[in-house]
């Protein structure tokens, strides 16, 4: 019985071509490259569209992150291509991927599927993609979708399991669905288990729900100058468990500090924080009543959201805050204000500002009483 389809070198030549291979010409690179653990660079900019000078077929890269073949050696660097254009869905489902797989500055012409397979660490950086299916994927190393990368369509990381990081700062995402499965997110990672650090920081944009619901993440979760945009929710965290720090803060480490703003709810509604929430200059609007939802979460670190501004209730019943709770000239608003509008007296009990039964000593609460906090 002979081997499946895409399994050898000679199942990828093509007939009539005068290159060594019979490959196209990014593909006998490509071939060269991973024999000796090099990074392949085909253009330095990501192609728009394909060229008989820049394409490679997705399944040839199937090929060869999966070992390649006698005729095909594939060195344990893996496959590093930059600036190619590739055809077709990339599908690896359920595939063991031994090794990294980069795929920077790309344009991938259909989605990249990672369902149920076992890979080392994946780089996208700079690429295009039509979306990516990586559920109950498993990443042996980080997943590094930043500076520059696009997907047309959501990311889907539910159950997946990364011991690394997940990195998605300057990425742009949209939510548009992937053909076979359900909703609508930029990124869907309930019950997901990440080992490091969570980073959609500076120039990070969603334009649809980003939800973390029941997820593990060991590490910070760290939204600092990232935008986020949903029809209800804008950044899920339901149940979720967080070991260090939530930053929602505005940026101040470069020449352009970058806002966190969040248009929709934010919810951390049961979650468990085991350092600090930050929202320090952070500006979260919603048109659905709540703006900031952290009830029965429990904080062991402290909350700062000085100089933040919300347009609907921030709510912390029932909640537990392990130290101190700062909102020194924080700004909230039932809706958007008219101009001229008198900010009112500040009451703990407002339904703008609910922190009713959060288990917060009496010392605390009278500092917070004192704050410079508006309640518009």
């Amino acid at each position: 019985m002979g081997l499946a389809s895409g399994r050898s070198l000679s199942d990828f030549q093509l007939q009539g071509m005068e290159t060594p291979n019979r490959l196209w010409p990014a593909e006998e690179m490509l071939l060269e490259a991973v024999r000796y653990g090099k990074e392949c660079p085909i253009d330095e900019n990501r192609p728009s569209v394909a060229t008989r000078e820049n394409k490679v077929r997705a399944d040839f890269i199937r090929f060869l992150a999966l070992g390649g073949d006698e005729l095909a050696p594939v060195h344990e660097n893996g496959v590093r291509l930059i600036g190619a254009y590739i055809e077709e869905p990339l599908n690896c489902f359920g595939s063991d991927i031994r090794h990294r797989l980069s795929l920077n500055n790309c344009h991938l012409a259909g989605p990249l599927i990672l369902r149920d397979a076992r890979t080392g660490t994946v780089r996208l950086e700079g690429s295009h993609v039509a979306g990516i299916d990586a559920s109950s994927v498993r990443i042996m190393g980080s997943l590094y979708l930043r500076d520059g990368f696009f997907s047309s369509r959501q990311v889907r990381l539910a159950g997946a399991k990364i011991t690394g990081n997940l990195e998605c700062s300057g990425g742009t995402f949209k939510g548009n669905r992937i053909e076979g499965t359900p909703g609508e997110f930029a990124i869907y990672c309930s019950r997901a288990r990440i080992s490091g650090t969570v980073y959609l920081r500076e120039r990070f944009n969603a334009d649809k729900e980003v939800r973390f619901e029941n997820a593990v993440i060991d590490g910070n979760l760290d939204c600092t100058g990232g935008t986020f945009s949903g029809d209800l929710w804008a950044l899920n965290c339901i149940r979720a468990k967080i070991g260090g720090t939530v930053c929602l803060n505005k940026s101040s480490s470069s020449s352009y500090n970058w806002p966190f703003v969040a248009k929709g709810k934010v919810s951390f509604r049961g979650a468990t924080i085991g350092g600090n929430l930050e929202s320090i200059g952070g500006e979260i609007k919603s048109e659905y009543g709540i703006a900031l939802y952290f009830s029965l979460a429990k904080i062991r670190g402290s909350v700062f959201l000085s100089e933040f501004e919300a347009i609907g209730s921030v709510r912390f019943r029932k909640a537990e805050i392990g130290g101190e709770l700062d909102f020194s000239n924080a700004k909230f608003f039932n809706t958007r204000p008219e101009p001229g509008a008198r900010p009112t007296p500040f009451h703990p009990n407002m339904s703008k500002f609910d922190i009713q039964r959060t288990q917060l000593s009496e010392e605390k609460l009278l500092h917070l009483r004192r704050q410079e906090l508006s309640v518009m």
